[in-house]
């Protein structure tokens, strides 16, 4: 057992910790787990079919998700920040660099703000606003100091609870269910559907772009591929079968809730025979959300690290920590009504540094692997 282990996690020469591609791959269901249940608002119009915006946003995810591990692959074992400066030349890259940790610090804290919304969506506990924001922070810090090895045992813990929870409750809610629920359609709302499946992609697989930060610690990066994509697979189709799941249960009954958590945890309030199940979804709910927002903030110190040259990164916590806690009170504003200023993000940022900077980064990799080729034929 301890030789195993040994061979899952190692340490470069440099004292960087080095993770396996499997333990990465753990990584990025623990981050998926603990984002779309919690993270993203309902669309009006979709609530009873939300299953059939999932799958339309996971195979978009799927397809995001292999431009990123693309990107590792062009240029392994080198952090984001480097992919850009090989990419687009050092002034370029710098640039492009300092624009993406500011937009993952502004993924963090805005995922702070949704952590806040969902928790007092919950209506149990009467908890002050700033409280909250203070636990989940100091958390999520605490686990970017310990660093990416502890991260990627964590997501293991994360994973497993999530996935036994969701097993539990459906055994228990199995004569709550009804398949006429489910099909035929229920006058799905095209414009609404196409709304949810934007919100799911920019919320959730758009910011699978972190990968690529842990991706240049892993052992082997030509054998990264295989295990985050089956990763990936199996938690696009556990999504999906919750938000079928809780059709089946709640029906139109879907329509009183504002978040896909909040469905999940009342389909877990109906399995009465054991009401410990119900605390315990509530907890391994927050814990997965604080486990994704503890991800962000290492990716962002990370990018900071490497960008800046700084030899002392973790001096850097506490500043990021109160940037953090300052954006999610930027948007506080927006806490009812939070999707008024996502359409603005996806159209100004979203499209641009998740989706067509990294096909250039593609294009630009596959030129200059040819060029080395090309070279190297020659000589």
């Amino acid at each position: 057992m301890r030789k195993e282990v040994e061979l899952e996690t190692t340490t470069k020469q440099d004292g960087q910790p080095q993770i396996s591609s499997r333990q990465l791959g753990l990584l990025a269901a623990a981050f998926l787990l603990g984002g779309q249940q919690i993270f993203l608002p309902v669309e009006q119009g979709i609530p009873h079919n939300q299953w059939f915006a999932t799958f339309g946003a996971a195979v978009i995810g799927f397809l995001l998700l292999g431009l990123y591990l693309t990107i590792a692959k062009l240029f392994p074992g080198k952090d984001f920040s480097k992919v850009l400066t090989t990419g687009f030349g050092r002034i370029v890259g710098k640039i492009l660099s300092f624009l993406y940790i500011i937009q993952f610090l502004f993924a963090t804290g805005f995922s702070l703000l949704l952590m806040v919304n969902f928790w007092v969506a919950l209506d149990m506990w009467y908890t002050p606003q700033m409280v909250i924001m203070f636990l989940v922070i100091v958390a999520a810090a605490f686990g970017a100091y310990l660093g990416l090895e502890v991260l990627a045992r964590a997501a293991v813990v994360v994973v497993s609870l999530l996935l036994a929870v969701a097993f539990l409750d459906t055994i228990f809610v199995l004569p709550e269910m009804k398949f006429s629920y489910l099909l035929p359609f229920q006058e799905i709302d095209g414009a609404a559907w196409l709304k949810s499946m934007k919100y799911i992609v920019l919320l959730e697989y758009a910011n699978l772009l972190m990968l690529l930060v842990p991706s240049a610690h892993t052992q082997a990066a030509e054998k990264l591929k295989k295990p985050v994509k089956v990763w990936g697979l199996w938690i696009f189709l556990y999504l999906i079968f919750l938000d079928v799941r809780n059709t089946l249960v709640l029906g139109p009954a879907a329509y009183l809730y504002d978040y896909p958590g909040t469905n999940v945890l009342k389909v877990i309030n109906l399995t009465e025979v054991v009401p410990q199940i119900e605390l315990m979804g509530i907890m391994t709910l927050i814990a997965g959300g604080i486990f994704r927002i503890a991800y962000m903030f290492l990716v962002s110190l990370e990018m900071m690290n490497v960008t800046f040259a700084m030899r002392e990164k973790k001096v850097l916590i506490l500043p990021l920590a109160l940037l953090m806690v300052a954006v999610a009170f930027l948007f506080v504003g927006f806490a009812e009504d939070i999707t008024q200023p996502l359409d603005f993000y996806f159209a100004w940022v979203c499209i641009p540094l998740y989706g067509i900077i990294p096909i250039l980064l593609v294009a630009v990799g596959y030129y200059q692997r040819h060029k080395r080729r090309k070279q190297a034929a020659i000589n």
